[in-house]
């Protein structure tokens, strides 16, 4: 039962950094607003508080998933 839960917990982590792209990606990080995340992830805003904390936290975990990806290129 842990795993389904740990599971679900990843996998609604992934939304919502799926949605955060989207989000920063139109409004940029000032004008992005966890509502917008929320509602294109299909989850309510606390729920993104609960697992990142603030928007800062979220947008600097969807910034190292992009980091990691552009130093495995460059080093490739």
């Amino acid at each position: 039962m842990a795993t389904l839960k740990k599971q679900r917990r990843i996998d609604t982590d992934n939304r919502i950094k799926a949605a955060a792209v989207e989000v920063f990606e139109e409004y940029g990080y000032e004008r992005a607003q966890l509502s917008y995340m929320s509602k294109i992830a299909g989850i309510s805003i606390g729920l993104i508080g609960q697992n990142f904390g603030s928007k800062q936290e979220l947008f600097l975990s969807v910034v190292s998933i992009y980091s990691c990806c552009m130093q495995s290129y460059t080093t490739a």
